[in-house]
This record gives structure tokens, sequence and C-alpha cells, in this order.
């Protein structure tokens, strides 16, 4: 089962992420700052990290790079209602691989993994 680590200091929109994604073939885990991000990512070794943008101590971008600057090799998907050409341009400077536009749905989600290959 391949995990996806959702980092959104919103319970709700972490909730509602984790209730579309297609149950059973995927592991959730959460969580809603920075130390908790960097301490997720490290423990669980997650197979995906899908980072909302607007987050009250750093933003999402700011965060993959802390990851990745952890040494932690690991594919990243921008969650954000700010597709603005600068963020996006940024987020995929840094690696991001695929981008889902809140509000979030089953669709985006189903589409964002389809693009990294992991539905048919």
């Amino acid at each position: 089962m391949k995990k996806i680590l959702v980092v959104d200091d919103s319970i709700t929109s972490r909730a509602i992420f984790k209730a579309l994604i297609p149950q059973g073939r995927y592991e959730v885990i959460e969580a809603s700052d920075v130390t908790t991000a960097l301490s997720q990512a490290t423990e669980q070794n997650p197979d995906l990290c899908v980072m909302d943008y607007n987050l009250p101590e750093m933003n999402g971008t700011e965060i993959a790079e802390e990851i990745i600057s952890a040494g932690i090799s690991v594919p990243f998907i921008l969650m954000t209602a700010n597709m603005q050409e600068g963020v996006v341009n940024r987020a995929k400077k840094i690696g991001f691989v695929g981008f889902i536009e809140k509000p979030i749905s089953t669709t985006k989600i189903v589409d964002a993994l389809r693009d990294l290959g992991w539905t048919s």
C-alpha cells in the first residue's frame, strides 16, 4: 500500500482529502504543521507528499525544500486555490510533479494520481 503524506493546516481539508481518495489502495498520513511534516516525512517514508500552499509557518513549497534538504527523495503535489503562474513555476522549479486545485474533488485527486502512474 502506497503512503501519501498530506500536509494541510486545515483538519477539514485533510479529512476531505482522506475521504475522497480511493479506499484500500493508499495509506494517508497527516501533518498540520512544518514540524510534523518533517517528522512524518522522515519516519514514515511516504511515497508521495501532497502539500497545501498556504500554511501559517511557511508555504508548501518551502516545506518541500526542507524535506528535500533533509535528504528525503519523494514526489510532491501542490494542493492550492492559488494557481497563479508564479506559484506554479516556483513549485515546478523545486520539483513538484503535479497540482490539485482547490476545492478538491475525487476526480482531481484521481487525475493527479493517474499522472503519476498510480491508477489506471
